[in-house]
């Protein structure tokens, strides 16, 4: 497995466990909508972040990843775009 797809599946993890962890305490759908994508938005910049600090430490191992972690950006900004949006309609 590539190091590009092993972030890849750890983000979609955590974000599925994210997911999980709000349906186990229901409240009400924009709430939980909101609050999920906040979460989100905040793992996402944290790991696009970190990226960058480690692949000094260890370019071998993190080095591959320094190219996707635009992407990861990229998303993270979606998320937090999509929070702000929701915030302010309510």
């Amino acid at each position: 497995m590539n190091k590009t797809d092993e972030l890849f599946l750890a983000i979609i993890i955590v974000l599925a466990a994210l997911a999980g962890y709000e349906a186990l305490f229901p409240p009400p759908a924009s709430t939980a909508l909101i609050r999920f994508l906040a979460l989100g938005g905040f793992f996402l910049v944290c790991a696009a972040l970190s990226i960058g600090p480690l692949a000094v430490l260890s370019p071998k191992t993190f080095a591959a990843m320094m190219e996707p972690r635009r992407a990861v950006g990229i998303a993270s900004f979606a998320f937090v775009l999509l929070h702000f949006l929701l915030v302010l309609s309510v």
